[in-house]
């Protein structure tokens, strides 16, 4: 038995429908998230897998009714068919749901040469040399517009 907090104690017998669906949807929060934010998944791609999985979890629930109304298991009471969990449909839904906030850094790019230059420390020029004994960039890194 793998015991990771009270949610996701994974036994051989679940205590009852609402225990496993809350852990159900927690499980696919966390493999969405995942997808998205450490395997690079686009918020598109992510959201179809999401309703991929809807579709696999509502065809597993169902065959395990009928499973459960088959000929092997007559010894046991015959069991209502649960309703479908309500998984999430987008990822950020999930991320809501894990109660995360993306941290988002502001950083100033070159576009000529593309290096990074945080907000605290921009210089009015790209200082950027591809080499030592190279000259910087020297590309503008501010912009004036007239309105």
């Amino acid at each position: 038995m793998l015991n990771l907090g009270p949610i996701f104690k994974l036994t051989y017998i679940l205590p009852n429908c609402k225990t496993f669906q809350q852990s159900l949807y927690v499980l696919v929060c966390m493999l969405a998230v995942w997808l998205h934010l450490k395997c690079g998944l686009s918020c598109v791609a992510t959201n179809q897998t999401l309703t991929v999985l809807g579709f696999i979890v509502i065809i597993a629930i169902n065959f395990g009714c009928l499973l459960a109304h088959s000929d092997l298991y007559h010894n046991y009471q015959p069991v209502s068919k649960p309703d479908p969990p309500h998984l999430p449909h987008d990822v950020h839904t999930a991320m809501n749901t894990l109660s995360l906030e993306p941290v988002i850094l502001h950083l100033i790019c070159c576009m000529k040469c593309f290096p990074k230059y945080s907000l605290a420390s921009l210089p009015q020029i790209c200082l950027q040399c591809e080499t030592p004994q190279s000259w910087s960039c020297g590309e503008s890194l501010w912009t004036t517009k007239s309105t």
